[in-house]
């Protein structure tokens, strides 16, 4: 049974339409019924076209189409799969043309290896190609794009090359399917060809539009075709994609006569959340402003829990995990969700320990093959004479030194031949005074237990500030390598030695990497905001709510600020009965604030600052 809204947006089937629909709001059943009525007024069904952003979202659309009406010709799919179509047609492209997943990384692997001393190769790739990506989708020049993390030259010669690369290859990437498809639609025949194939078309997730793709959409429609586009632009969280919101925010100026119908029916989420969350996005200037209606009868729960330490916070989620578990709860409808994926390095710990099944949105690194848990690993094997080869050169300038590691290139951990190696380095006499330092604050760990070693390698060789300077060097977030030094701070209080500790990180690798196997996406589920778009629980726990993770520490724009917003406002809205908060008071020793979010959802007391920011009052 369709609501007086729903109903609107379903019966308005000519011309221009903005549906407007807030979280659990039901516009999926909206397209497909809106579907029907359009095939039901005597349209044949090969006429329209219904758009959605991901491949899975567009198959689950078909089916639920099909279980209700039957078969048909609507062509459900993404955005590139009807700009295959179109340079398919108009340049003989065919799939073994569109370069595959595995060439990209290959490409980029290769080509950015060296260029960066970071340990999380991976991750450094990966940002290189998400930028490059979000450049070719956001229709900006090489001058006004906003590089991000990138190093600006690094940027531009791997972009050159990335291009030479293809061309060589003779293939195009995903991006080139969209610019090549809106070059084929400037062809006026081509472009009659295909509004005539689709007369009526329906587009989905429209807050998360870029600007090749509205121009895509708007040259199909026409000036005066039959579109209809849904989305909620409070769930607009993808600029680093190079998605606008502003695009569904323009969408009545650009057709004058569009109809604008708001759902406001949240089906989905209990009263508390709803009001809640409605205080939160209320904050936000630019967006549509709407009444966030429920369906559901009961209140819900909000709770907010202040810890002292990380491992407080992680018990007390542990805690609120079995809770719902006793209650009758099935662990699945259980979530923890997270700003960044290196929070969830103790919290996994735990759940290993405690043998409670999760599954997680993300790639799971484990956290001891990181270059911290290496460097201790390598500190106590040179201490108790287990060196193996390399290690010496791994820790050198660990913390840093200014020694050069070519000259110790062959060397072993005697002090004798150290000195030797620094005879021939410029300042030999500096070299020397600083392996003899070395050697002496080595050997003072021989007898250490796993907390006295890492203490004195903090406290003793300044190794916290180290970490800071070499992942500013390497360009790696200091905030993610903070974490696993807490996380491996806290998980070496319950080994008594060093050899116990690293039989517990050979086991935890095997128990993780049988979590990563799971293909039934049992246990608690662990997510990213970002990846918890589009998803749902019963409950769901959000960790380390503070001031720096969100808004995150790199919102400096009033942009930034408003997508944060939103990422916490998808976050919160992902639950149906409860949201449970938690929020660190210190942080390495020193106080730390809450999320203003949780002031502006009354939640915590608080007083507006000159910057006109909200800080939170603790009590």
């Amino acid at each position: 049974m369709l609501n007086e809204k729903q109903m609107e947006a379903v019966n308005t089937l000519k011309g221009q339409v903005l549906v407007v629909s807030c979280p659990g709001s039901g516009k999926t059943t909206v397209i497909v019924n809106r579907t029907k009525k359009i095939i039901d007024s005597g349209v044949p069904s090969e006429k329209i076209l219904v758009i959605t952003f991901t491949k899975e979202a567009a198959t689950q659309m078909k089916a639920r189409y099909e279980k209700l009406y039957g078969k048909s010709n609507v062509m459900f799919g993404t955005i590139h799969s009807i700009c295959f179509q179109v340079i398919k047609m108009a340049y003989g492209y065919e799939k073994n043309d569109i370069l595959l997943a595995t060439e990209q990384w290959e490409f980029f692997g290769k080509f950015l290896r060296g260029k960066s001393d970071t340990d999380n190769v991976e991750e450094f790739v990966k940002t290189y190609m998400t930028a490059i990506s979000a450049y070719k989708n956001s229709g900006k020049t090489i001058e006004t794009f906003n590089y991000g993390e990138c190093e600006k030259g690094l940027f531009i010669e791997t972009l050159r090359e990335y291009e030479t690369f293809k061309n060589r290859m003779g293939k195009i990437d995903f991006d080139d399917m969209l610019l090549k498809c809106r070059d084929a639609l400037k062809d006026e025949r081509m472009l009659s060809y295909w509004k005539k194939r689709f007369s009526y078309i329906m587009i989905d997730e429209f807050q998360d539009t870029n600007e090749i793709q509205a121009e895509i959409f708007y040259k199909l429609a026409g000036a005066d075709g039959n579109i209809c586009v849904v989305g909620d632009d409070d769930q607009s969280i993808y600029r680093f994609r190079a998605a606008d919101s502003s695009i569904m925010m323009g969408f009545p100026q650009k057709y004058p006569n569009c109809k604008t119908i708001y759902m406001s029916t949240n089906y989905r989420s209990d009263k508390e959340i709803i009001k809640r969350a409605g205080m939160l996005i209320s904050n936000n200037t630019k967006r549509f402003k709407k009444d966030f209606l429920g369906s559901r009868e009961d209140a819900g729960r909000f709770a907010v829990t202040c810890a002292d330490t990380q491992e407080a916070q992680t018990i007390g989620v542990i805690k609120k995990i079995n809770e719902y578990a006793m209650k009758g709860s099935p662990l699945t409808e259980t979530a923890v969700l997270y700003r960044t994926n290196a929070e969830n390095q103790m919290l996994i710990t735990k759940l290993v320990k405690y043998k409670i099944p999760f599954y997680t949105t993300e790639n799971v690194k484990d956290y001891h093959q990181d270059f911290i848990f290496r460097d201790i690993m390598t500190y106590w094997r040179l201490a108790t004479g287990q060196e193996e080869k390399g290690d010496l050169q791994r820790v050198l300038n660990h913390p840093t030194r200014y020694l050069k590691t070519e000259a110790f290139k062959n060397c072993r951990f005697d002090i004798e031949s150290m000195k030797k190696c620094c005879l021939n380095m410029q300042n030999a006499e500096r070299a020397t005074l600083e392996v003899m330092k070395m050697y002496r604050e080595v050997k003072a760990m021989e007898k250490l237990k796993p907390l006295e070693l890492v203490t004195y390698l903090i406290r003793n060789m300044g190794y916290r500030s180290f970490i800071t300077s070499y992942c500013n060097f390497i360009k790696r977030d200091v905030e993610s390598a903070m974490s696993i030094l807490d996380t491996l701070i806290e998980e070496c209080r319950g080994f008594e030695t060093m050899d116990e500790w690293e039989d517990y990180a050979k086991e935890f690798a095997v128990k993780l990497q049988m979590q990563r196997r799971d293909p039934n996406k049992n246990g608690v589920c662990l997510s990213t905001f970002h990846s918890s778009k589009g998803l749902e629980w019963d409950h769901v726990i959000l960790i380390n709510s503070n001031d720096g993770k969100s808004p995150f520490i790199k919102a400096t724009t009033e942009a930034d600020f408003e997508e944060e917003r939103r990422l916490y406002y998808v976050a919160v809205t992902r639950a149906r009965k409860s949201v449970d908060i938690f929020y660190l008071s210190k942080k390495d020793g020193k106080d730390v604030l809450p999320s203003p979010y949780l002031t502006e959802m009354g939640l915590l007391p608080g007083k507006i600052n000159t910057q006109k920011k909200i800080i939170p009052i603790i009590r």
